[in-house]
């Protein structure tokens, strides 16, 4: 039996969200990130999916906000 366990790398929302955000705000290369970070490209588009999947959270109660700090 195989004694070397891989262990798995666990990343915050925050290196998901800067991850993706170098693909599309910075036009970089899916593979190229990939290989940087050490991930699968599926992994990557998951975090995209999930990120864009979620993306209207970060809008939630921003008008009431913006109408009483106006």
């Amino acid at each position: 039996m195989n004694e070397h366990k891989r262990t798995r790398r666990q990343y915050t929302s925050e290196e998901k969200a800067a991850t993706v955000k170098r693909h599309v705000m910075g036009g970089e290369a899916v593979s190229s990130i990939c290989e940087d970070m050490g991930i699968a490209p599926n992994l990557f588009y998951r975090w995209q999916k999930e990120l864009f999947d979620h993306a209207s959270a970060a809008f939630e109660g921003s008008a009431k906000g913006w109408l009483l700090g106006h």
